[in-house]
């Protein structure tokens, strides 16, 4: 839009997405997380606790222990991009000369530069960022369950 009204829809609508977005995504993230996590996990109790002469319980194990490791990695692969991107936009907007620039160009710029001050970030629920760092996280919390499973199923014996 060339007027302030214009520029008001553009925000509305972007607004609504990334709304959307969140309503949409940020829950069911979430639960792939929690639920990978977890069969992570099992996948790796399958793979130890099989007996030796049994292959099938050890292939299932870790062919499902492969699928979710690369699975939640290219998630937060994807999320960690976006929000290095988001960083160089954010640089690179403000690397232009704006105040040179006609009125109409200025305003769309300003308008970007303090929208980039907030960087694009894939959430879940709003409180996890799909980062390389979550990704570790997630990995962590596999191993603390797998040992849970493991004291637990040593407590039994």
């Amino acid at each position: 839009g060339q007027d302030g009204e214009g520029e008001t829809e553009f925000n509305f609508y972007l607004r609504r997405f990334f709304k959307i977005y969140k309503n949409v995504l940020g829950f069911p993230l979430v639960w792939v997380f929690i639920i990978s996590s977890t069969s992570l996990a099992v996948a790796i109790v399958m793979i130890k606790d099989s007996p030796e002469d049994d292959f099938m319980p050890k292939i299932i194990g870790i062919s499902v222990a492969i699928l979710i490791i690369v699975s939640t990695g290219v998630f937060c692969a994807v999320g960690e991009l976006i929000l290095n991107l988001s960083d160089e936009l954010r640089k690179s907007l403000y690397g232009i000369k704006w105040y040179y620039c006609n009125k109409e160009i200025n305003l769309n710029l300003k308008i970007m530069m303090s929208m980039a001050d907030r960087p694009i970030k894939m959430m879940a629920l709003t409180i996890l960022p799909l980062t390389l760092d979550t990704y570790a996280r997630m990995i962590h919390a596999s191993y603390n369950i797998f040992n849970l499973i493991g004291a637990f199923v040593k407590a039994r014996h």
